[in-house]
């Protein structure tokens, strides 16, 4: 079946979607793999089934802009591009660590990173306001557009954070212009299961 997703206004967490005259939001970080493998929004899941009421309660407009998700890919790709033209300048800002200091540094940026995420959850969670909704199981299938898109962002963000992981713990070397690159990286690939399913027309399956 053909269906329709829509943005839900200031909360990037869920997303609509109109199905055969009936409205269901998705939560795109329910699962907590989907933080490191977002492509699993593309398998059967879990969602709230809302009536139109419901619906215009939560939603002020059935279209929203893509501005914050363009926002997002721009700064983590100008964050790929001030390291390489920053490149030349790198083994100024090199300095050696110990192996405990960098191990409590990746710890520490990690503690951070979750922080974020928990604060986040908690923040645009609508778990309360739906607890007597009923819930169904659907399926959504991303166009070719919105998988191959996600695909490379994801593997590109994986490659920099697992680089990163591998210059401070095994190299023992950190360069300040790629600590904070590799930070973004990080952010970037936790945060891409708000990206897994994008606005628009695409096959969807309701399990009843």
């Amino acid at each position: 079946m053909i269906g329709y997703v829509i943005s839900l206004l200031k909360n990037p967490r869920y997303k609509f979607l109109y199905i055969e005259n009936q409205y269901y939001l998705i939560d795109l970080q329910c699962n907590i793999i989907s933080y490191i493998f977002p492509m699993i929004n593309w398998f059967p899941k879990t969602c709230y089934k809302v009536d139109k009421t419901t619906y215009i309660d939560l939603q002020s407009t059935n279209q929203q802009s893509n501005s914050k998700t363009n926002y997002f890919l721009f700064v983590c790709g100008s964050s790929i591009l001030l390291a390489a033209i920053l490149r030349p300048i790198m083994k100024t800002v090199d300095f050696p660590v110990n192996p405990s200091i960098a191990i409590i540094l990746v710890l520490l940026t990690l503690i951070a990173v979750i922080s974020l995420h928990i604060i986040m959850r908690r923040k645009y969670s609508l778990s309360k306001q739906l607890k007597n909704n009923t819930r169904t199981k659907i399926k959504l299938i991303p166009n070719s557009k919105n998988f191959i898109a996600l695909i490379l962002f994801y593997f590109m963000t994986l490659f920099f954070s697992s680089l990163g992981v591998y210059m401070f713990l095994i190299e023992l070397e950190v360069n300040l212009v790629f600590y904070f690159a590799w930070i973004i990286m990080i952010l970037a690939l936790t945060f891409s299961n708000i990206l897994s399913i994008s606005v628009g027309k695409l096959k969807a399956k309701v399990y009843n």
